[in-house]
């Protein structure tokens, strides 16, 4: 597809050459009206190119702006993201310093750990009483 501005180009183009071959025959007819047609068309074209040359430049310069500005709330949304993965990662650390503060004063050096031996104390209390309802005695 033809973008507007080649299209608009074209166009110009197009109308430049057909007022040429317009005023080279009325040249032919009519010298002093064919040049004096021949002169306003030519002034015509001019101005055309002359005026189209700046609406494409600012037209190019407003979808650089529009473009940079959807490349901008991408990097603040990014930025946004960042700040908050930061917030989370100060939280954490936070916490991890509340726990082992906690470990070290109300625990003691045991820091949650439960010594395996009362494990095997508990299974061995539970294989009893099983073995007690077996033979009977409870």
């Amino acid at each position: 597809m033809i973008s507007e501005q080649k299209l608009l180009g074209f166009i110009g183009i197009l109308i430049g050459l057909l007022s040429t071959i317009i005023s080279f025959y009325g040249q032919y007819t009519d010298s002093q009206t064919g040049f004096l047609l021949f002169l306003s068309l030519i002034g015509i074209v001019l101005l055309f190119f002359l005026s189209s040359w700046p609406i494409d430049y600012f037209k190019k310069k407003v979808r650089d702006i529009n473009s940079n500005k959807s490349h901008l709330s991408k990097m603040q949304e990014d930025l946004n993201s960042l700040k908050e993965r930061l917030n989370l990662k100060e939280q954490i650390s936070d916490l991890t310093a509340r726990i082992s503060f906690m470990e070290r004063t109300k625990m003691g050096n045991k820091k949650g750990q439960i010594d395996p031996r009362w494990y095997l104390i508990l299974v061995m209390i539970i294989l009893l009483i099983l073995y007690m309802k077996e033979k009977g005695f409870i």
